[in-house]
């Protein structure tokens, strides 16, 4: 799993949760995601990642034919 650089203050962190309801996915499906591949840190405790990681690993995965669809 890649890392963001959780010091780049240009985009907005967004928690696991926030992507969820971003997509009107489950956070479990976004944990799936990061385990294959979205670009995320942990700070905390917790998992972020950024709006242009998650658009990226999503056309990525659209385009392999992986993109997990459940919810």
């Amino acid at each position: 799993m890649s890392k963001i650089d959780i010091f780049d203050k240009t985009q907005r962190k967004l928690s696991i949760k926030e992507v969820a309801d971003l997509l009107d996915r489950s956070p479990r499906t976004v944990r799936t995601w990061i385990q294959r591949g979205l670009e995320a840190a942990k700070i905390g405790g917790e998992w972020f990642t950024t709006r242009d990681a998650v658009m990226e690993f999503v056309k990525r995965s659209t385009e392999d034919g992986q993109a997990d669809q459940s919810t």
